[in-house]
């Protein structure tokens, strides 16, 4: 998924503590440097959207195994699989900046046309019953 920061406007620095829930489940936070667009639009941003909003953020992978969780290969948290529920009939993946974070710098989540990652979100389960 592609996110960063929202803040009035653009800011180069604003900070966003951005917290990852599955089912329930606190997976981590994982601070954003900032709401983007300063320096340039996103490469896919439409030309309708407005110059003084956020334009782009940052590609991040979140993955979860036997051995934690972790964004960008830097652990995250010590939550496994085997902590998930999974076999609940439906999942809810929640992303939130929580009021009383240390950054409370908002958040912006990208996807297919906007940004500078032409996607989505995507979920990917490997499931090892081996």
């Amino acid at each position: 998924m592609e996110l960063a920061s929202e803040a009035p406007g653009l800011r180069d620095y604003w900070p966003s503590d951005i917290a990852f829930t599955f089912n329930g489940i606190s997976l981590g936070t994982w601070t954003s440097p900032a709401d983007f667009g300063r320096a340039a639009r996103g490469r896919l941003t439409p030309a309708w959207w407005h110059r003084n909003v956020n334009q782009y953020g940052l590609l991040k992978t979140i993955r979860i195994d036997t051995a934690g969780t972790f964004i960008d290969e830097e652990r995250m948290s010590d939550v496994i699989l085997a902590d998930l529920k999974l076999d609940e009939p439906f999942w809810t993946l929640r992303f939130a900046v929580d009021e009383h974070a240390v950054h409370v710098g908002g958040l912006t989540l990208y996807g297919a046309g906007f940004g500078n990652h032409d996607q989505d979100i995507i979920i990917r389960v490997h499931l090892n019953d081996g």
